[in-house]
C-alpha cells in the first residue's frame, strides 16, 4: 500500500489510518477504520471478534477483519488490519491483540472447520507436532496428538491437571517445552471447560 492509497483512504473517505512499522522501518501492519466502524466500536466494545482473510491481497498479507456484536446480535465491522507475520501465525495474533486489548478475556477459536475435523487449536498442535519439527518417532506424535485432543476437550482444572500430568509422563521433552512455553499458562483461553469461564461465544 503506497502513500497516495493512505492519503487518500484518510482525505476522500475519511478513515484513520495507522501504519506500524519496526525499528528498521520495515512494515509490521495496516489499521483502518472509518467513522461509522469508530462509531459502532465506541457503541458495543464489549465482544470483539478478529478473523483473518487470505489469499486476497497480491502481497499476499492477510486481510484482517475486527468485528463487534451490535444490540440486536449483528456482527458489524469495526475496522480493518494488514499484518505482517515474522513468526508464528497464531502466537502472533494473539500477542497482537493482548497489545491492542490489554484487559481483554481472550479465547482461541474452537470453531469447527469441518464436521469431524480438528479445532482451530488442533489444527495448530497438527502443524506443530511433526515428526520432523520435534524429531519425534510417529508413535509418539499419535500418542501426544491424542492425548492433546482430550486436553482441548476436558471440562474442569483437576481433569487438566491429571491429562497435563500424563502428558509429561508420555510426551518427549522438546514436545513438552514446546507445550509449556506456548499454550500451559494460557490454558483458559482454549480448554473448553476453562473458556466457558471466560465467556467463550
Amino acid at each position: 500500500m503506497t502513500m497516495e492509497v493512505v492519503n487518500k483512504l484518510q482525505t476522500k473517505s475519511n478513515c484513520f489510518v495507522e501504519i506500524s512499522t519496526d525499528e528498521a522501518n520495515n512494515l509490521n501492519g495496516i489499521f483502518i477504520q472509518d467513522k461509522f466502524m469508530s462509531k459502532l466500536f465506541e457503541a458495543f466494545p464489549e465482544v470483539v471478534f478478529a478473523d483473518a482473510i487470505y489469499k486476497l491481497l497480491d502481497l499476499r498479507l492477510p486481510v484482517y477483519v475486527l468485528m463487534t456484536k451490535d444490540g440486536n446480535g449483528q456482527s458489524e465491522i469495526a475496522a480493518i488490519g494488514l499484518l505482517v507475520y515474522v513468526t508464528d501465525k497464531d502466537m502472533k495474533e494473539r500477542n497482537v491483540i493482548k497489545k491492542v486489548f490489554p484487559n481483554a478475556a481472550l479465547t482461541i477459536c474452537l470453531w469447527l472447520h469441518r464436521p469431524y475435523a480438528w479445532t482451530l487449536t488442533l489444527r495448530t498442535f497438527n502443524r506443530e507436532i511433526t515428526c520432523d519439527k520435534r524429531n519425534i518417532t510417529p508413535n509418539e506424535r499419535d500418542t501426544v496428538k491424542e492425548l492433546i485432543q482430550n486436553i482441548v476437550y476436558c471440562k474442569s482444572e483437576h481433569e487438566y491437571e491429571n491429562l497435563y500430568q500424563n502428558l509429561n509422563t508420555v510426551a518427549p521433552r522438546n514436545v513438552i517445552e514446546y507445550y509449556n512455553k506456548n499454550w500451559h499458562e494460557i490454558r483458559d483461553e482454549w480448554v473448553i471447560g476453562m473458556t466457558y469461564m471466560t465467556g467463550n461465544l
